[in-house]
């Protein structure tokens, strides 16, 4: 009796579908036309329909039925017939009923037309273009509190929740007339359980509207299971701390009681004037607080990942804004179109609103794309589609501002089909406008998140501390004095630097000032002034004005005001203070002096002499010397590298033991010849435009030290650096060569040796000469920009040498250079290489060198009858089989088993393996960092496995030399246990006359950290079996120039 029933059953919707008006119409599957259940459960489940469908519809058709009397389309044509205003298609009441908050529909659920009409009107009050002025106080009420908090985060965090209590902050202000709190909560690493518990349920809102008997199903099951046990779910817990608070907050609204304290009109009481019952006005309330909050703090969170990931665009931004005078009203905010393309363009990209908008077919049906839809039919499609349309916006995937605005950024392009297709929330004509009231506060969360203007500077400021009396920093000299002296080159640096600042407008020098604040107070004030996580702070206001008769007879023009903000920003009190009358000093007073302190007199007081550089610990004599009383400050840039780059150098050179005139001869070099070619210094928070690939935290230098094989010989000391400039990276310059051929042709003039001819040999003949193709397929073709240029200094016995580093890129290879086209450049050079052919036989014969992958070609820069072409690569196997084969050139280069031995047991020494490992055993890998894997996105194969060089010049051996690389700073224990390890190997075998001094120079690398507390200082061990069976042995380090500690401890600050 069962089975029959099911037949029946089953036939009769077999006879149903294949009846129906809509048979014509292609089936998303073969399910849809029985159930939407059978097909679509699994893509709602997941939550990617709304990806699967244009899929469909790109194979299918406009039309797809996805459901018994159901149909999805994809067609702006459909789309705007649909959703045109009395187009007589009305909202499908299963689906926008479950937004119904306690059975009174809002604005967004409202099913039938007159009403919605009669509500879009009461809501024109506060929702219509000239009433969103009214609301720019309340945003930016919340938008100043989520900014500051912002200034107290230290490192990363996800910016997605931030965004989300923002908003809810916002709306609910505006809704209720009080906010709930949520930044608050965020700041404290809290969130709200209302948000966070109705966030959950939110997901599965398409899966559960859909399908609304499973829905109706699911509560019955939750709330059984309530009943039964006493508790509940938390989002149902959520839920109910939800309804409470707009309870509560709707109650101190209404009319009938005292309204709450408020400058601000709200949702609730607008409504209720209106005429609109109270129980109404609070579902509207409650219904405005999902809708308006999700899809816009998703968008935002987006755009300023977006913009995050653009120095570029961002700086661009910030300079447009900076001329305008950061705007906060919206229409001066629109019109500035670098940033209303960036609004347009995130908002576009993130793509938050990506639900269904069903629809119902109206009585009669309609004909649409040639085929009859009955009346009934609910018909649906998804704003998204249109934003990700690919003709209409190539490379939809990729934030791209520029599809709005012409390059120079001053116009917004004309696009009449971009336009059409940008439905970035809804085509409804109250939704737009309550978008355009997103889009406000989308665009004061974007200006007021890029910085301050150069007029206005504000910190944080302990109240009353006033630091420098209790002698807070450890003066290299008497504190009275150094006191006194600190003073009176404040005392000039307000007078000179802000009227500088004023008269050039020069935002550089503005963000120098302000970092110098920061910098200054972190070192000599324990952050008593300027630490973002004081609480009970005021603000620090620098306001310049040429005129001011408070200034009259003083020094400057100047004037500085502490002032003291109340929970409402617009109440302040203000106390001015003339520069000039400088006794007794104040706090506003002080801290102005500081904040221009680093652009005069930065070196003198605190980054060399009397200050912080005499305190380090392991400066030699020569750094001191130097660094101390001979050689100027020249901008943070430079001095912050040369802090960091000639400290380390300064210690690798004395460790080995050059003489007093070869240190000397080493850092005067490195000083005036290759600092000035590391680019722009990290700011506060180790942010720089461009890292470089020379290690694995973007440093742009790695330094060696190669052991001598004779039992007393001195090491030497070399290093490799990327040159780094203001055009790294752009459509200039996106290989990220030309502040390197610069240096190159510098180097030619100050080295005598130097001899680039190879270098531009393989400039000419490694990379495609079209730098806007690069650009382009950096910006849209999803390969990361990296460097492709970088140069070795030696400071050998017979002087110093030079060479280049080349990592090939050809136009359409993803930033992945093939053997070939290596080899091609190689052999222009000389066609008739013995080395480069014992090698290609090696490749395309050998099992481990067909796993050989080539990423850089090094010649060095001296005559060709003399110089090396080292051309690198990576293997993935980490077993010593594998390196024993590579090594011998599969056999055919004898080397004695003694010798592989020594290597073999380096080795296991360095890695703390077992000495009977196995030699077939791959080695262990540490996991890589988020940094190392976005430097090396387009390189992943240095991140793994082992390197090796073949040496290959032209006219030499029929064999190669080859080295091979155990990259320590991914293999092996922590930094402290590998230097143990390198220099007890060295003492056993006769070769550790200097294996004491390399240990402290290793620990003057560690100012930031300890050695055994991580890993990344050392990088790779090379080794190479010479001809004569000797190891040659050489060290290499990297700085840790970005590491979190060098930009979170006091000693982080200055450079180290």
């Amino acid at each position: 009796m069962i089975f029959r029933t099911i037949s029946v059953n089953l036939s009769k919707a077999l006879a149903r579908a294949h009846a129906s008006a809509l048979s014509h119409i292609p089936n998303a599957a073969w399910g849809a036309p029985y159930s939407r259940l059978l097909w679509a459960f699994y893509q709602e489940y997941k939550g990617n329909i709304t990806i699967k469908l244009p899929e469909l519809h790109e194979r299918l058709g406009p039309l797809i039925r996805i459901g018994p009397n159901e149909v999805s389309f994809y067609s702006m044509d459909i789309y705007d017939a649909v959703h045109k205003v009395n187009s007589g298609y009305v909202k499908d009441p299963r689906n926008y009923g479950e937004f119904v908050q306690d059975g009174h529909p809002a604005l967004f659920s409202i099913t039938d037309p007159e009403e919605h009409s009669k509500r879009r009107r009461i809501l024109g009050q506060l929702y219509s273009r000239s009433k969103i002025g009214n609301l720019e106080d309340l945003m930016l009420i919340h938008v100043n509190n989520f900014v500051q908090i912002l200034f107290q985060k230290f490192g990363a965090f996800d910016i997605g929740p931030a965004c989300r209590a923002l908003e809810a902050d916002i709306i609910s202000d505006f809704s209720f007339g009080e906010a709930l709190g949520a930044i608050n909560a965020w700041s404290r690493d809290e969130e709200l359980a209302i948000v966070s518990k109705n966030d959950k349920k939110a997901t599965l809102m398409p899966l559960l509207m859909n399908f609304p008997t499973l829905y109706e199903l699911w509560c019955s099951v939750e709330d059984a299971a309530s009943r039964l046990t006493g508790s509940k779910v938390s989002y149902r817990q959520g839920l109910e701390q939800y309804d409470q608070w707009t309870y509560d907050a709707w109650t101190r609204n209404k009319l009938s009681e005292k309204p709450v304290t408020s400058e601000f009109p709200n949702l609730i009481r607008v409504m209720v004037a209106a005429g609109v019952p109270s129980q109404t006005a609070l579902s509207e309330a409650k219904e405005n607080l999902g809708p308006g909050t999700d899809t816009t703090s998703a968008s935002l969170a987006h755009t300023l990942y977006a913009l995050s990931k653009n120095p570029v665009f961002q700086q661009e931004l910030y300079e447009d804004l900076y001329q305008q005078g950061f705007p906060t009203d919206l229409t001066s905010l629109e019109n500035i179109p670098r940033l209303k393309a960036c609004v347009k363009e995130g908002i576009r990209w993130a793509g938050a609103a990506s639900a269904m908008l069903p629809r119902v077919v109206p009585k009669g049906g309609v004909e649409l794309n040639r085929k009859y839809i009955p009346e009934g039919t609910v018909l649906t499609s998804s704003p998204i589609w249109y934003l990700r349309d690919k003709d209409v916006y190539p490379n939809p995937d990729l934030f791209d501002p520029y599809r709005w605005i012409d390059e120079s950024g001053d116009f917004i392009k004309e696009d009449a089909l971009r336009d059409r297709f940008y439905t970035p929330f809804s085509k409804d004509r109250m939704l737009k406008t309550m978008d355009k009231i997103r889009t406000c506060g989308f665009h004061r969360n974007i200006i007021d998140s890029s910085g301050l203007p150069l007029e206005v500077g504000a910190y944080a400021v302990h109240d009353l501390v006033f630091a420098v009396k209790d002698g807070v920093h450890d003066w290299s000299e008497d504190g009275e004095s150094a006191l006194a002296r600190a003073q009176k080159k404040l005392k000039f640096a307000i007078i000179e630097g802000l009227d500088t600042a004023y008269d050039s407008k020069n935002i550089d020098h503005y963000r120098r000032v302000c970092d110098t604040a920061v910098w200054i107070d972190q070192i000599f004030f324990g952050w008593q002034l300027t630490h973002p996580g004081r609480r009970g702070h005021s603000d620090l206001e620098i306001t310049i004005e040429h005129s001011n008769p408070r200034c009259e007879g003083s020094w400057s023009f100047s004037s500085v005001a502490l002032v003291r903000q109340s929970r409402n920003v617009r109440a302040r009190s203000r106390i001015e203070i003339d520069s000039h009358d400088h006794d007794p000093w104040t706090i506003s007073e002080v801290i102005a002096f500081l904040i221009h302190e680093m652009a005069h007199v930065y070196l003198d007081l605190f980054s060399c002499r009397g200050g912080l550089c005499s305190d380090r610990k392991h400066a030699t004599t020569a750094w001191k010397a130097l660094a101390q009383e001979c050689l100027p400050s020249r901008g943070r840039d430079l001095d912050h590298w040369w802090n960091i780059t000639g400290f380390h150098l300064a210690n690798l050179i004395d460790g080995a033991g050059y003489s007093t005139e070869r240190q000397y001869q080493a850092l005067l070099f490195h000083y005036h010849n290759i600092v000035p070619y590391f680019g722009p210094a990290p700011d506060q928070y180790g942010n720089v435009p461009w890292k470089s690939i020379m290690s694995t935290d973007g440093s742009p230098i790695e330094y060696s030290w190669k052991w001598s094989t004779k039992p007393e010989g001195q090491p030497e000391i070399r290093y490799s650096m990327e040159a780094i400039g203001e055009l790294s990276g752009s459509s200039i310059d996106p290989l990220n060569q030309h502040r390197g051929r610069e240096l190159m042709q510098h180097l030619a003039t100050v080295v005598p040796t130097a001899n680039f001819d190879w270098a531009h040999h393989f400039l000419a003949h490694l990379f495609d000469h079209d730098a806007a193709k690069y650009h382009r397929e950096n910006q849209e073709g999803g390969v990361p920009p990296r460097g492709t240029l970088g140069h070795g200094i030696e400071y050998g016995p017979s002087g110093i040498s030079i060479k280049t580093y080349f990592s090939s890129r050809r136009l359409g290879s993803r930033g992945h250079a093939s053997f070939e086209q290596w080899d091609e450049a190689i052999r222009c050079l000389d066609p008739n290489n013995a080395n480069r052919d014992a090698l290609l036989e090696f490749l395309k014969e050998n099992s481990e060198g067909k796993l050989l992958t080539p990423f850089t070609l090094a010649p060095d820069g001296a005559a060709a009858d003399k110089a090396r072409l080292k051309l690198y690569f990576t293997s993935p196997n980490t077993s010593f089989t594998s390196v024993r084969e590579i090594l011998t050139i599969g056999g055919t280069i004898k080397v004695s088993e003694e010798s592989l031995e020594e290597l073999r047991s380096l080795i296991t020494a360095v890695l703390s393996l077992p000495d009977d490992y196995a030699e077939d055993e791959a080695i262990p890998s540490k996991p890589w960092t988020p940094p190392a894997k976005e430097i090396f996105a387009d390189q992943p194969a240095l991140l793994g496995g082992y390197c090796y060089y073949f040496d290959i010049p032209p006219g030499r051996s029929k064999t190669p030399d080859i080295r091979f690389y155990l990259p320590v700073r991914q293999y092996g224990p922590d930094d402290g246990s590998i230097a143990n390890s390198v220099a007890t190997w060295m003492k056993s075998r006769g070769r550790g006359a200097y294996a004491s001094k390399f240990l402290r120079m290793m620990e003057s690398f560690a100012e930031h950290r300890k050695l055994d507390e991580g890993k990344g200082l050392q990088t790779y061990i090379g080794c190479m079996i010479k001809k004569n069976g000797d190891l040659d042995v050489t060290s290499y380090f990297g700085p840790e120039a970005y590491h979190p500690s060098r930009f979170a401890t006091r000693n982080g600050m200055n450079g180290h």
